[in-house]
């Protein structure tokens, strides 16, 4: 996994995807009925998903003031400094993995190998929900600039994720996409078999 920052403040853009996808996210656990389990979140910048998870939340990241702030900010909650391509856990631990928005800074072989990890990290029947930002349909050239402005970022599109995904072992469901002005949102949800 890379370290995303640069050096730049990443929090606000986190704080506003924050408050588009936290209703998402609710929706999400409702539909598989997720009461409790011990869950993973991979990529979680500044720790804003762990209070909707439950007391078995793991928070992994590289940012070191990140994971700090999360420290702070969320005390009761287990925040580690953890490569997503080198899970540092026993096969079968998690009933559920989060990802949001950080895939898309991974290149195509730490994708599938982190997609791989995640897979021997899910206990059977555990499920990965992954929302990552893809190239729009329209505006493409918008798109390309936020993908330019996000210089660690690799532009793809639904259906190359699903292929990823699909090459780290799991079987994917796009379960929504939404478009913003330059950029769109996939969500996708898989089932460890």
């Amino acid at each position: 996994m890379v370290n995303i920052s640069n050096g730049m403040n990443t929090r606000w853009i986190e704080n506003i995807f924050f408050k588009y996808q936290k209703p998402r996210l609710a929706e999400y656990l409702q539909s598989i009925n997720f009461q409790s389990g011990k869950v993973l979140d991979v990529g979680c910048g500044y720790g804003r998903y762990s209070e909707m998870l439950g007391d078995n939340y793991i928070g992994i990241d590289l940012e070191k003031d990140a994971l700090e702030l999360c420290r702070k900010s969320y005390p009761g909650k287990t925040f580690l400094e953890m490569d997503a391509t080198k899970l540092n856990f026993p096969d079968n631990s998690f009933d559920l993995v989060i990802s949001t928005l950080m895939f898309h800074h991974l290149t195509e072989d730490q994708f599938i190998q982190a997609t791989k990890e995640i897979k021997r990290a899910l206990k059977p029947g555990g499920r990965f929900y992954l929302v990552d930002i893809v190239m729009p349909e329209y505006l493409k050239i918008l798109g390309h600039l936020a993908f330019f402005l996000d210089e660690r970022a690799f532009k793809r599109k639904p259906d190359q994720l699903v292929d990823l995904l699909k090459r780290g072992g799991l079987s994917p469901e796009l379960k929504n996409r939404n478009h913003w002005p330059f950029m769109s949102v996939a969500i996708f949800d898989a089932i460890k078999k």
